[in-house]
């Protein structure tokens, strides 16, 4: 499958909460307008929460596509999702990704067919090292960090699911996109994102971080702590 994260602001006249229900209604809307090859297989929407008014960005769209939608049809779903006053003129980035789940699979696979709230879903985005490519910082982040990572991390501290998405280059479309990295952390809740946090700021995290930092700028990572909610999935769709 083709899957791509959009990134955007809402409009200034909007709060997050009616921002987030213009989207909602906006998106279905479009779901419904549009043929079947043009729309996504699945579509996700992480809304940023209001508390944080210094967040990049205020929504991110999550969709999956089929491998056999042209270009065309990809942008039939931007064109429409760009519509009625609901975000900030110029402030959409999309991105192409592929995708690794690293954890929660079968978890992930249930909340796609139930839909729905998803509850906290914490978005890293991760610049790679100087000298990586960004085929470079896949291999690393996946082969030897990861591996790594699951083994230093308690596993009272892990999300429910964990997914990487490395940035396929020369994908993005709407404006600049310094991240080779994105990672998509489905939170058991907020409490326990807290808590990795302080773990990570422990001696214990001292050799996790000392790897983040031969593959990755720590400096640079912006983290967008969101709320999910799957408004598509068509293999579950009737």
């Amino acid at each position: 499958m083709i899957k791509r994260l959009t990134f955007l602001r809402r409009a200034p006249d909007q709060t997050a909460e009616e921002f987030a229900s213009r989207w909602r209604t906006s998106s279905l809307s479009n779901l419904n307008a549009l043929t079947s090859l043009e729309r996504p297989i699945r579509l996700v929407h992480c809304v940023s929460r209001a508390s944080a008014p210094d967040s990049s960005w205020d929504g991110v769209e999550i969709t999956w596509h089929s491998p056999q939608t042209s270009e065309t049809d990809l942008e039939a779903w931007s064109g429409a999702e760009s519509s009625d006053g609901i975000f900030l003129g110029g402030s959409r980035t999309t991105v192409t990704v592929e995708e690794r789940t690293v954890s929660g699979a079968e978890w992930l696979a249930d909340r796609w067919r139930r839909g729905g709230e998803m509850g906290a879903v914490l978005i890293g985005l991760i610049e790679a090292a100087n000298g990586f490519t960004h085929h470079d910082f896949r291999d690393y982040w996946w082969d030897r960090h990861r591996p790594f990572a699951n083994d230093q991390v308690p596993d009272e501290l892990a999300p429910v699911a964990y997914v990487h998405d490395y940035v396929v280059e020369d994908s993005v479309a709407g404006g600049e996109f310094t991240w080779a990295g994105i990672g998509e952390m489905y939170e058991r809740s907020l409490a326990t994102a807290r808590l990795r946090g302080q773990w990570f700021e422990s001696d214990a995290a001292k050799p996790l971080i000392a790897d983040e930092e031969r593959f990755l700028v720590r400096a640079t990572r912006q983290v967008l702590v969101t709320f999910g909610e799957v408004l598509f999935d068509q293999t579950t769709s009737r």
